[in-house]
């Protein structure tokens, strides 16, 4: 394990902006179709009319480069920031055959042959590391040997549309799991494993995996399509996540017997999950976006299209733009904001060389490369500020929409001019107070911690 080491990782101090990570990694040798070369941590490829474009990111891992060395250097402080009491958020983009799969879950990924005990991925690499700081935890004197201390949840959207990849047999998940967890809680009407050892935890991660098949043979599926969703959520005790915590844990966090109940935090909890996310049908991005509406429903790229104009748009908040709207998406309304929000986040693009769709992936992670995040530490009254500012949002978007309709129906003759008017300039004001509840809800400035 890469040795890591981050001042802000310490709960009592408080946090600003955090930049969001960017690696990609080389999948194969170029061979007589090597048009990309890395070099330290840019990427040069050969343009098809001649010339090089050059990337820059904060790792580049080639094709000689092992799955381990991609955890040690770019996961595994995601790991660190889990277990120091924040949320951490790893998305892995690229065409389908670009190595997401086999980079996250080893080459026992359900898209290629199985092999006896392979290699692990960067997840199961994860899962031993969040599982070893939960055993530190509890050594520490966080929580009873008896309660779990990490649950597993695994979720593929395919046409917007969610499949729980824990309850045996993947079926289509309720409606209402579509939308991100509250503060301190897992995410609502999915299969939670509640591990109470590692190989529990372990285990049931290659179920999840091994079920994401079943979408082909039992669903019709392309699972090359599907986006998929992991998180394992990490519960400690406030008082006991590291030392020097006393600034950034109030006394009530520390109550003694301040615990929750199995579906959410208490008083006296820190909950931080690590989100991991392979996007599916990333390979759409490369071609015109109306060609794509004309070929296909919108519900087929949803989750690839909405997910590059959230890149896009965390990358430009700083110069004032609007944050990408959390709600395009089934895929962007279960992150519930923590992309450019509170979770410390890694961008992974996988490349093949010789493909003409590795500019679109090399490009896209790139740019976000330029945007922030805002972690804090989950305490419970971070988690209950966090949850008073969602409401603001929510409450302030359905005004605005209810105004909208207003100004719609006017346009059409059914108010006066004077009304209209007034409707229009009521949800102009709206929408500039629902932008700043959004950008922080999603920002979570230093004044929160």
């Amino acid at each position: 394990t890469a040795a890591f080491s981050d001042s802000s990782t310490a709960p009592g101090m408080s946090v600003g902006p955090e930049p969001i990570r960017a690696a990609v990694r080389i999948r194969g040798a170029g061979g007589q179709d090597g048009d990309l070369f890395a070099n330290g941590n840019k990427v040069a490829l050969v343009m098809p009319g001649g010339g090089t474009r050059s990337f820059e990111y904060d790792h580049v891992f080639g094709a000689d480069v092992g799955t381990p060395q991609v955890f040690a250097h770019a996961v595994y402080p995601l790991c660190a920031h889990v277990a120091g009491g924040r949320n951490a958020l790893l998305i892995a983009v690229g065409e389908g055959g670009a190595g997401k799969g086999f980079t996250l879950s080893g080459p026992g990924a359900p898209q290629e042959a199985p092999i006896l005990d392979p290699p692990p991925g960067v997840v199961q690499l994860a899962l031993r590391q969040i599982w070893a700081d939960a055993v530190s935890a509890r050594g520490r004197g966080g929580g009873d040997a008896g309660d779990w201390h990490v649950a597993l949840q695994h979720v593929a959207v395919h046409h917007e549309r969610p499949y729980d990849l824990l309850t045996g047999r993947p079926q289509p998940a309720p409606p209402g799991t579509l939308e991100a967890p509250a503060p301190g809680q897992l995410l609502h009407g999915l299969a939670a494993s509640r591990a109470l050892t590692e190989d529990e935890l372990l285990a049931a991660y290659a179920r999840s995996v091994s079920a994401l098949a079943t979408l082909s043979t039992e669903h019709g599926i392309d699972i090359r399509a599907c986006t998929t969703l992991c998180v394992a959520t990490l519960r400690q005790e406030a008082a006991g996540v590291v030392a020097g915590a006393d600034e950034g844990v109030a006394e009530s966090d520390r109550a003694a017997g301040a615990r929750g109940g199995p579906e959410s935090a208490g008083d006296g909890e820190l909950w931080s999950r690590l989100t991991v996310v392979r996007v599916g049908g990333w390979e759409q991005l490369s071609e015109p976006f109306e060609e794509l509406r004309l070929r296909q429903p919108a519900a087929a790229f949803a989750s690839p299209v909405s997910l590059g104009r959230a890149f896009l748009a965390v990358a430009k908040r700083n110069s004032g733009s609007a944050p990408a709207d959390s709600r395009e998406s089934a895929i962007l309304r279960l992150l519930g904001g923590q992309l450019g929000g509170n979770a410390h986040c890694l961008v992974l693009g996988c490349v093949l060389p010789g493909s003409d769709r590795s500019r679109t992936t090399l490009d896209y992670v790139s740019r976000v490369r330029g945007g922030a995040c805002y972690p804090l530490v989950n305490t419970s009254a971070a988690r209950a500020l966090e949850g008073q500012w969602a409401a603001e949002a929510k409450a302030l978007r359905s005004e605005v929409g209810a105004i909208a309709a207003t100004g719609a129906a006017a346009a059409g003759g059914a108010l006066a001019s004077e009304e209209a008017t007034r409707a229009a300039l009521r949800q102009s004001d709206l929408e500039g107070q629902l932008l700043r509840a959004d950008m922080r809800a999603a920002g979570l400035t230093a004044e929160r911690d």
